[in-house]
């Protein structure tokens, strides 16, 4: 899920009621799950095609520097058998909801600096974010915007535009109400290569959301 560099909202001090509340809302927008499964679907070049099982099982929640943080492990099967693809910290904190970084071969946290943010602490369609993050030596200049969701009524679609060195990446992140995170799309552009992603089949926490 990359889902899903993606800038600060300032908390004003000495509003703990409002952070409170705040801090609800965003978790009821995008609820933590414990067990997420979907089927990937990928295009190369608009050509090769994949559809890729993937399995999320989210480990948490502690509590780090006053965010409540997930450490989400992530399977798939491509055909090849089931294998680990990635690991990630996930937080909810006066940033928002986001990213605090990977963790390689489940060891220590390889953070993104600062954190990426894919919903703002009060998420409401029109509002714009940005920032430059930075993973090892690796730059990412990123901006993204909340709109409207196509996919369900009250919804909303975090769109994040990421430009690497190298690559260009954009993503859609879905949130619709009671299902929270509901699929992304994404489009990775790198050397004349177009690859895109999109999920179907979602089920969370054993309840089935039909194809998406």
């Amino acid at each position: 899920m990359k889902a899903l560099g993606w800038g600060l909202l300032l908390l004003a001090t000495g509003c703990p009621k409002h952070h409170n509340t705040a801090m609800a809302n965003l978790q009821t927008v995008a609820p933590a799950p414990r067990a997420v499964e979907w089927r990937e679907q990928v295009t190369i070049n608009d050509a090769v095609m994949l559809s890729i099982k993937v399995w999320q099982t989210w480990e948490g929640p502690r509590f780090e520097d006053g965010r409540e943080v997930y450490t989400v492990v992530e399977k798939q099967d491509d055909g090849r058998g089931v294998q680990v693809r990635q690991q990630f910290d996930v937080f909810y904190g006066p940033e928002g909801y986001g990213y605090l970084g990977t963790r390689p071969e489940g060891g220590p946290l390889d953070p993104y600096k600062p954190p990426e943010v894919v919903l703002p602490l009060e998420p409401v369609v029109g509002a714009t974010w940005s920032s430059v993050h930075r993973k090892g030596v690796t730059d990412s200049d990123r901006s993204c915007e909340l709109i409207e969701s196509d996919l369900c009524k009250g919804g909303m679609v975090s769109v994040c535009d990421t430009v690497r060195p190298d690559t260009r990446v954009v993503t859609r992140d879905h949130f619709c109400p009671v299902i929270g995170w509901a699929g992304y799309e994404s489009l990775f552009v790198r050397e004349g290569q177009r690859e895109r992603r999109w999920t179907e089949a979602l089920t969370k926490d054993g309840i089935d959301f039909g194809p998406r």
